[in-house]
């Protein structure tokens, strides 16, 4: 017996469409990926990543879902290709080839783990068959290429920022839940280290105080294992995000509201152009990746690194003022490309680069803006306007804006500041 669907024929501009669901076994059993190798030279399509699809099947695994459907190819020309059983049922004989045109890792990945839990593979999925056939082999599989290439080259990928802020609502108010209900009587430990703002010192201490927890209980309907029942199943790469994207939001929020930043109002927000905005959150966010998993940044607040980082770009700005005033001025960043998407990869990671250098004395490290200019200063005229502008020779812009290019620029500053001498020393925090 052939595969069996569930779905709806049609047909468009000449070429016939089955759009519907069937069993993942039996998906798996007739589908074949038209592989590029040495035997195969005529293949279009690379190797599987084996660690993207295993990830995948475990997804699944953990009763993830997928709604986008796989696409699959029939070549043959054949008329009986798509033949009806039933009311809105169809069948597609086991001796046809189903050719994998999108949705290669989803489908591997099922069969990574059907080799452990067969009985996941009896789980309906999504897929589209089309029928891009001809007479000729090679000209039927020129087709499915061709289309392969439309599927992947015009796909455009959608920014996530405002999914991505739901999600991270949810889990704020989840950790709040059950921190809750499992610490309401609790004090959590004096935190080892001091901060200080406006360079006055103040040891802080992380108290546990009972904040109405009613006020978040009627979102998990007060009962903790109700929301586990709930919970969304997110694939191990989102999970891993999940670690340190929520604080790298919070803190880009930051930077953007408080008037003391020299990046206030210059942030792009989703859905939102405001004049004068020169960046868009979904890079100041993935900027400060590094920052949030490296000490003692990792071990502070957000309003802290918060602080630190607008004392760092408050030092950018008092050496290379120009590009703030052309943006004040022109409500735009023509010129330079400081307060762009190459400014904003590129300065934390200076900061992060820095910070094992940075003077300390009597086991409290200095963060405070005359400290980070003085630093800033050492790198000559890789702290200048020319440096920074749009293009020209030697200049950022001239670098490309690629993640190497940013982190070329990165080390050039860095190279050039401690090659001058550094004051090292223990580690504990003034603003």
């Amino acid at each position: 017996m052939g595969l069996r669907i569930k779905g709806v024929f049609f047909n468009q501009h000449g070429v016939e469409f089955l759009i519907g669901y069937a069993r993942a076994a039996d998906i798996l059993k007739q589908i074949k990926v038209d592989e590029w190798s040495p035997k195969n030279p005529s293949g279009y399509q690379r190797r599987v990543n084996e660690r993207r699809a295993r990830e995948f099947g475990h997804f699944i695994a953990k009763e993830g879902i997928f709604p986008n459907a796989v696409i699959l190819n029939i070549r043959e020309q054949d008329k009986y290709n798509f033949r009806k059983t039933d009311d809105s049922e169809y069948e597609i004989a086991d001796r046809v080839t189903l050719w994998v045109l999108d949705g290669q890792h989803r489908l591997k990945g099922l069969e990574y783990i059907g080799i452990n839990h067969p009985a996941i593979l009896n789980i309906d999925i999504p897929v589209t068959i089309i029928n891009l056939k001809s007479r000729n082999p090679e000209e039927a599989r020129e087709k499915e290429a061709a289309q392969f290439l439309i599927i992947n080259k015009t796909h455009r990928g959608f920014r996530t920022d405002l999914a991505e802020r739901i999600l991270i609502e949810a889990e704020e108010k989840r950790k709040k839940y059950e921190h809750c209900q499992v610490c309401q009587h609790q004090l959590l430990e004096e935190s080892d280290f001091s901060v200080a703002y406006h360079n006055q010192v103040v040891t802080r201490k992380k108290e546990f105080m009972v904040l109405s927890c009613e006020e978040s209980a009627p979102f998990h309907d007060r009962k903790i294992s109700r929301y586990n029942d709930t919970k969304t199943v997110l694939p191990s790469s989102l999970k891993r995000e999940m670690r340190w994207k929520p604080r790298a939001v919070r803190i880009s929020d930051l930077l953007n509201e408080r008037c003391d930043s020299p990046l206030f109002g210059k942030m792009k927000l989703p859905n939102v152009r405001p004049k004068g905005a020169t960046f868009s959150q979904v890079a100041m966010v993935n900027s400060l990746k590094n920052i949030l998993n490296t000490a003692p940044f990792d071990q502070l607040t957000d309003e802290e690194i918060a602080s630190i980082l607008i004392n760092f770009w408050q030092a950018v700005k008092d050496l290379c003022p120009q590009p703030f005033r052309e943006v004040e001025k022109k409500m735009r960043a023509d010129d330079y490309v400081l307060l762009k998407t190459t400014g904003i990869y590129v300065i934390p990671k200076v900061l992060e680069g820095l910070n094992t250098y940075l003077p300390r004395r009597n086991g409290t490290s200095f963060y405070t803006v005359e400290i980070f200019r003085r630093f800033l200063s050492r790198a000559g005229e890789l702290m200048q306007p020319y440096f920074w502008r749009t293009s020209g020779s030697g200049t950022a812009g001239a670098m490309g804006t690629g993640q190497k290019s940013f982190s070329k620029i990165a080390e050039m500053i860095i190279s050039r500041i401690i090659g001058r001498g550094d004051e090292r020393g223990e580690q504990k925090i003034i603003l």
